[in-house]
């Protein structure tokens, strides 16, 4: 019974074998076994379950297997995975050499197109098929008998040129790619709801108001001073950001590199600028005074109330925040030296006095 599981079969009572792959084994007397092939088809005469068995392992040419189950789950929105050990039985040992994946889709899902680039290169340039032991360059998929428990369906499958749908792959080489694809999967997701808050953030700002803030920041990045031009791209930070509810307008707007804009993340504008220089701390604080003596009776209130609450907003206990001040001995010096940019009111009493 033992080699039976670790060649993927499983009884269903005394009297059937099931095997993942959707083939059975139905014991009808004392010397009269029945095979019903991975197609369905149905023949007699086989006179132990074991002659059975052998005979759909060795003759049904859709029998597949990826031996001993070692786990399952999701690689990515749609696509499911197996993974066992073809040689586990006679090793006794997890031999990562034989370590074999199959990958399916949800019922009646065609592949994720977005996902497809990042499948390719991550895992068809490291897998193998388990038959043919040929690589394949296309996601091909095919509509495949499977076995779940006492159920047996029909699920689309990612399959080799030759249709077969196990995949050879080191252990190591499996983890990497799945654990990528799911990075990237959540990176995209990132990125799309991101771009749902900005169509629904509300207000607005012009490409002259962004030239007007490059020019207060002297066409330098806010946090690092770095200067914009063909190497670094100036890219748009908002001080509440829009996925945590900030505003379009061009007050709740600095610009700032892709570096700098990612390291900061949702941070608090406050709260990020006591990591920086005490020098920049001084740049960004008359950067800010200068934008708000500039604000006229023009200006909308709920533009003006966009940049009161990035600059108002504060939070010590930012998980990202207390991710930097862990690795960097530099940003933990300045924080506890940097005092935090005074909050809306007092910035704008000290710009307007100056004006």
């Amino acid at each position: 019974m033992e080699s039976l599981l670790h060649r993927g079969w499983t009884a269903l009572g005394a009297r059937t074998f099931v095997h993942h792959c959707g083939a059975k084994v139905i014991r009808r007397g004392s010397q009269s076994w029945d095979v019903r092939r991975v197609d369905g088809a149905l023949s007699s005469g086989y006179k132990s379950g074991d002659e059975a068995i052998l005979w759909i392992e060795g003759h049904d040419p859709d029998y597949w297997t990826y031996g001993s189950w070692a786990m399952g789950g999701v690689v990515a929105t749609g696509i499911v995975f197996s993974s066992g050990f073809l040689d586990s039985a006679q090793d006794k040992e997890l031999n990562e050499r034989d370590h074999v994946v199959v990958l399916s889709l949800l019922k009646k899902r065609k592949f994720p197109r977005s996902n497809a680039s990042s499948f390719k290169r991550l895992f068809l340039s490291s897998a193998r098929c388990a038959r043919c032991d040929s690589k394949s360059t296309e996601i091909i998929v095919r509509s495949l008998p499977q076995q779940a428990a006492s159920k047996r369906h029909r699920a689309p499958h990612i399959v080799c040129n030759c249709g077969y749908p196990v995949w050879r792959i080191s252990w190591d080489d499996w983890v990497r790619a799945s654990d990528r694809i799911r990075e990237n999967e959540s990176s995209r997701e990132d990125r799309e709801f991101r771009k749902w808050c900005l169509r629904t953030a509300g207000g607005r700002h012009t490409a002259i108001e962004i030239q007007e803030i490059l020019s207060y920041q002297e066409n330098r990045c806010i946090y690092c001073n770095v200067l914009f031009g063909d190497q670094v791209r100036a890219t748009r930070d908002h001080l509440v950001p829009v996925v945590s509810g900030g505003t379009d307008w061009a007050l709740n707007i600095v610009m700032a590199c892709h570096s700098c804009n990612k390291r900061r993340g949702t941070i608090p504008f406050r709260t990020y600028c006591t990591i920086l220089s005490p020098t920049q701390n001084r740049r960004i604080l008359n950067c800010m005074g200068k934008r708000i003596a500039a604000i006229t009776g023009k200006t909308p209130d709920a533009a003006f109330s966009a940049l009161c609450r990035g600059i108002a907003r504060k939070n010590s206990r930012n998980r990202d925040y207390r991710s930097i001040l862990r690795r960097s001995p530099t940003a933990q010096k300045n924080a506890a030296t940097n005092e935090l940019l005074p909050p809306e009111l007092h910035l704008i009493l000290r710009a307007l006095r100056r004006s």
